[in-house]
């Protein structure tokens, strides 16, 4: 049971991987994500060179930032919530 009724209290590994993978993401490198209807989507993901190997810095893994602004368009069949 949910603390709000219709939400869930978890979110399962899959759920995050796939989230990801919508938003063309790399899941293994991934750090935090968050989402704001307004400015779009903020990932902060771990450097890795072209072998998928992490990068680090006097020890501790290097990570970027990227921000993916939210857009005008409407996706095609996509639901219209209230």
């Amino acid at each position: 049971m949910s603390f709000i009724d219709g939400f869930p209290q978890t979110v399962t590994l899959k759920q995050m991987q796939e989230a990801c993978a919508a938003l063309g993401l790399p899941a293994r490198h991934l750090v935090a994500l968050s989402m704001d209807v307004q400015d779009g989507v903020v990932a902060v993901l771990h450097v890795a060179n072209d072998d998928g190997r992490i990068l680090a810095h006097r020890g501790a893994p290097l990570i970027t930032e990227l921000h993916i602004p939210r857009g005008e368009e409407e996706v095609p069949g996509a639901a219209a919530d209230g």
